[in-house]
């Protein structure tokens, strides 16, 4: 049926009607239609940002398990126990150490995520056959770590007197099971052991003194003997005072874990082996350095101290700490 020209009028007329009614209904305030889709639309948006730093966060964790899974020892408890007992002494006896002693302590098992085993190394060294044993310890990329290294030098000797304790773990997805992992450390600077060597040890000498190469220690030598002239003995000098010993400066940051829609941030204290949890707000003293925590980000700890803002990436000591703007 065609549609006069009366008709035509009167449907335009309705669309028209039609249309301004219907955004006079979805712009008014009275029913919030708009606001709710913008309240939508950052609600999603929101919880995008999150899926994909959720997702970024994975993908770093997993990259860093598969790296720890190929530095692991074995998954065999004992075997892992055995083989790397005795990497430890090949490391004493390269090193020329008199008399080592490697003995075993006990091992832990944190449920099944890792398991723990312990060394205590005894023996006596110079200063340069203990830069060979730290160097070569650290050239291997196994899962270990020194947590303490004790050295006390003995009278009238170059030998000093050492005590390690030492820690490596296995995984139980770690990629050798019948060997430990050849794989490389990453934690030196430097390739060359002599270039360690030369910058530690000063062992030059011109007639009867040292004469300066660079070193951060002169090497041990017996003085000459010296013509005794009878004379009244001076007052003693007054001993200064020893500094305090900072243990902050062996706090490492081994890791930040995320608790219930929290992140915490794990210190620990590797002279004392202590270690510290904290979140957001909570304050910590350690050493010479007490601190507030700002802010705990998936790989750094950001804290307040002496005023200042500071900022420590994960791996790295709280000395380490730089300063945020």
């Amino acid at each position: 049926m065609k549609l006069g020209k009366r008709e035509k009028v009167l449907a335009v007329i309705a669309a028209v009607v039609m249309v301004t009614a219907t955004a006079r209904f979805l712009l008014s305030g009275s029913d919030g239609s708009i606001g709710d889709l913008r309240k939508q639309y950052r609600e999603k948006t929101e919880e995008l940002d999150g899926l994909k730093k959720s997702d970024r966060e994975r993908q770093y964790a997993l990259k860093q398990l598969k790296e720890w899974e190929q530095r692991s020892l074995p998954t065999n408890a004992k075997l892992a126990k055995s083989l790397y007992q005795n990497w430890l002494r090949d490391l004493t006896v390269r090193a020329a150490f008199d008399k080592p002693t490697v003995d075993p302590g006990k091992g832990r098992t944190h449920g099944k995520i890792y398991s723990a085993f312990t060394y205590t190394i005894r023996a006596r060294a110079d200063l340069r056959q203990l830069t060979r044993f730290l160097f070569d310890f650290y050239s291997a990329g196994h899962l270990h770590q020194i947590r303490w290294l004790s050295i006390k030098p003995r009278e009238g000797s170059e030998k000093l007197d050492l005590v390690f304790t030492i820690e490596a773990l296995s995984l139980p997805s770690a990629d050798q099971q019948r060997q430990l992992s050849e794989t490389p450390g990453d934690r030196l600077k430097l390739d060359e052991l002599s270039a360690y060597q030369d910058a530690i040890v000063r062992r030059r000498l011109e007639g009867e003194r040292f004469a300066p190469s660079g070193g951060l220690f002169a090497a041990y030598y017996p003085q000459p003997p010296k013509t005794v002239v009878s004379r009244p003995d001076p007052p003693a000098p007054k001993e200064p005072e020893e500094p305090e010993f900072d243990h902050s400066r062996f706090a490492k940051l081994t890791g930040n874990v995320a608790k219930d829609g929290r992140w915490e941030a794990w210190l620990t204290v590797q002279t004392t082996g202590k270690q510290w949890r904290l979140c957001e707000g909570n304050t910590f003293e350690i050493g010479t350095l007490r601190g507030k925590v700002t802010r705990v980000l998936p790989h750094a700890l950001e804290f307040e101290a002496d005023g200042r803002r500071l900022s420590v990436a994960a791996g790295k000591v709280l000395r380490d700490a730089v300063e945020v703007p």
